[in-house]
């Protein structure tokens, strides 16, 4: 009886080690930044567009009232990047 509470045991403790290292795993990422004008003030609503360079996969966003926008879960990798809005002065 003693014996199988360790294996128990043991195969509990191997099985969380071995989850714990494939959380850390992962092919996606994220893109988070702010939308300042030329004064350094947010930009609410400013459409935020990335392009993947490799893929050709692109993402719309908006920003937040804070200028604030993200973007994720996308594929890692190099990507290019617009911002337009209404709201900055011409």
């Amino acid at each position: 009886m003693r014996r199988s509470g360790f294996t128990a045991l043991a195969s509990v403790l191997l099985l969380n080690i071995l989850l714990t290292a494939s959380w850390a795993q992962t092919t996606q990422g994220g893109i988070v930044g702010t939308v300042q004008d030329q004064k350094g003030a947010a930009v609410a609503g400013a459409k935020i567009t990335v392009i993947s360079a490799a893929t050709g996969l692109q993402r719309d966003v908006s920003s937040a009232d804070n200028g604030i926008y993200r973007v994720i879960a996308i594929p890692s990798g190099m990507y290019g990047m617009d911002a337009t809005s209404r709201n900055w002065p011409a």
